[in-house]
């Protein structure tokens, strides 16, 4: 399991839930923008709550292409727009539960502190905190570093690989929906095949890279 320490630390949900949460229970239909307005997106208005959902569906991929403090600007004006919505409370575990998970032999890796990706982190400064701290808070907890990091939402280049193993990290898992293999995978950008909750049949499609390897043919 990986864990994002920020989460358990103050019991928040990590950004992508709080983006999904908010457009899904908010009763205001529109979304003025103040940090957005330097990024270059303009106010909003819906007409009815099927048009915002429909939105928040291709919002969330452009937060994922922005650079990390853009993405967090963004969703500060997502908080204070929607601010008739409060976020839920004690969806995580506690340290105390991990704790316990962890004599009953499940093993933990990192998440990174807030669930940033990765690669889009333009401070280096900012990089080093997420792997470094996260791993700190980790070997204060439950005694000893982890092993292992997952990049969050399967975002990573060279740098953070590089970040990655001088931090201290053995393993640096992606998601790139292929098979690991030995002599061909880098320590630090193991792949991993994404699984979702579906059909039997699709997911031995998946699991097997029959899907993947459609999507490379059609070019998607």
């Amino acid at each position: 399991m990986y864990l994002v320490t920020q989460s358990i630390d103050n019991n928040t949900p990590i950004w992508t839930y709080t983006v999904d949460y908010l457009f899904q229970n908010t009763k205001i239909n529109q979304l003025n923008f103040r940090n957005g307005k330097t990024l270059g997106f303009p106010d909003l208005v819906w007409s009815t709550n099927s048009e915002r959902l429909t939105f928040v569906k291709n919002f969330k991929p452009q937060l994922k292409g922005l650079e990390d403090e853009k993405r967090r600007l963004i969703i500060e004006d997502l908080l204070i727009n929607f601010s008739d919505v409060a976020l839920p409370q004690n969806l995580f575990l506690s340290w105390d539960d991990i704790r316990k998970l962890k004599i009953d032999g499940v093993e933990f890796g990192s998440h990174t502190v807030s669930h940033p990706m990765l690669g889009n982190i333009k401070d280096i400064n900012v990089l080093k905190y997420e792997l470094l701290y996260s791993r700190q808070r980790m070997k204060d907890e439950l005694g000893s570093f982890p092993k292992t990091i997952s990049y969050p939402i399967g975002s990573y280049n060279a740098l953070v690989k590089k970040e990655a193993e001088n931090t201290g990290y053995l393993l640096g898992l992606v998601v790139n929906q292929e098979s690991y293999s030995p002599h061909e995978s880098s320590f630090f950008e193991i792949p991993r095949i994404e699984l979702y909750n579906e059909s039997m049949l699709k997911t031995k499609l998946r699991a097997n890279e029959i899907i993947s390897k459609i999507k490379k043919t059609l070019g998607k």
